[in-house]
């Protein structure tokens, strides 16, 4: 403490005109990182400190690596979830396009990140590869941010991803990602392939049926000059240990290389801290049936309705399935995205007047409780 003359004596050095002041800090959550500020170094009376501040910051302290047995869950540092979009324009075949995302707060690790692709739309033209992009690089996930690159085999206008990062509680979550290049290829049409899922962490009942979407898109167009795009799946077989994914192409259409993503969790968390869903966007016949023939234009706003009207802490929308065209001067377009905040929001999903589809089958994953 400074004397009252204000002098201050320390590792042998001598300070005067020492003051102290004490703030108050308007933040009440959060850690505190450092000072920023100006310093003025000068040999008259003018030297010192100046315009002195704090860096105040959401960084999560790490949790304790040796938890007691007896120790509840509720008592661990629940590391929150977080989501966001990235969106990148004007992709000439050839091109790589990067995707990167900050999470706005720093993880004691690097989190579990889920991504989709929420939106895409070709260019005005019918070419025999209408959409197709595949990963190149990545995820890159750090503790802050992550980023993965995508090589375009066709030129696309506009491609959009959505993404969340998955809490760390008392939630057992399984996910991953499959490529069915190998049982899917270009030169085959009405394709199917299957993969068989195990959980690396099996459940004691069996879980909530998993949300599933795709990542990546290679569409090759079809054998019959009628530009179709059809890409749909279905899960069988769904136990504590696992279940099938199976994915496949019909009417011609052909297909290769696209990544698929999944992830479920406790049934018993299902629709309390975490709700799936999926909305198949109908175009043309009023009854809900898909249209007979691709129309042009389908866009509807999806709101989910969330149990005891909560709102979800973070959500990510995806693509399933999709019967699209190509041809007559539209061109390929596929939307599942969410517009607006988290409060007052709703995904806006199907096709725009620049596509044609029969339907559209949108998804979202959302975070209701960290």
């Amino acid at each position: 403490m400074p004397t009252p003359e204000g002098n201050v004596k320390k590792d042998g050095f001598e300070y005067k005109d020492v003051k102290i002041h004490h703030v108050d800090c308007p933040l009440s959550q959060g850690t505190f990182k450092g000072f920023f500020g100006r310093s003025i170094d000068a040999t008259d009376n003018s030297h010192g400190v100046f315009r002195l501040g704090f860096i105040w910051g959401d960084v999560l302290p790490p949790q304790t690596a040796n938890v007691p047995e007896t120790l509840t869950v509720s008592a661990l540092r629940v590391v929150p979830s977080r989501w966001g979009q990235t969106t990148a324009k004007n992709l000439g075949q050839g091109q790589t396009a990067e995707h990167a995302a900050r999470f706005g707060l720093t993880y004691p690790a690097p989190p579990k990140v889920l991504y989709a692709f929420s939106e895409v739309r070709g260019i005005n033209q019918s070419i025999v590869k209408p959409v197709s992009w595949q990963p190149s690089t990545g995820p890159s996930v750090s503790a802050d941010r992550f980023s993965f690159t995508t090589s375009l085999d066709s030129d696309i206008s506009h491609l959009a991803y959505s993404w969340l990062t998955l809490p760390e509680n008392e939630i057992n979550f399984n996910f991953g990602t499959y490529d069915f290049e190998t049982p899917i290829t270009d030169s085959q049409q009405n394709a199917i392939g299957t993969y068989q899922v195990v959980f690396a962490k099996p459940y004691k009942t069996t879980p909530a049926p998993p949300a599933v979407w795709c990542i990546t898109l290679d569409y090759t167009g079809n054998t019959e000059n009628n530009p179709d795009g059809r890409l749909r799946h279905s899960i069988s077989d769904l136990t504590t240990t696992g279940f099938t994914l199976k994915i496949e192409t019909w009417g011609g259409a052909r297909h290769a290389g696209n990544l698929w993503g999944w992830c479920t969790w406790d049934k018993e968390h299902d629709g309390v801290k975490v709700k799936a869903e999926t909305k198949v966007v109908c175009c043309g016949n009023a009854n809900g049936t898909p249209a007979s023939d691709p129309i042009k234009g389908a866009l509807e706003l999806w709101e989910p309705v969330f149990p005891g009207g909560k709102r979800p802490a973070s959500i990510m929308t995806g693509i399933n399935g999709f019967d699209i065209n190509v041809a007559d001067g539209s061109r390929t377009h596929l939307r599942s995205q969410w517009q607006g905040t988290l409060e007052n929001g709703g995904v806006s999903c199907g096709v725009d007047g620049t596509g044609r589809a029969r339907y559209v089958s949108a998804m979202y994953l959302a975070i209701l409780e960290d």
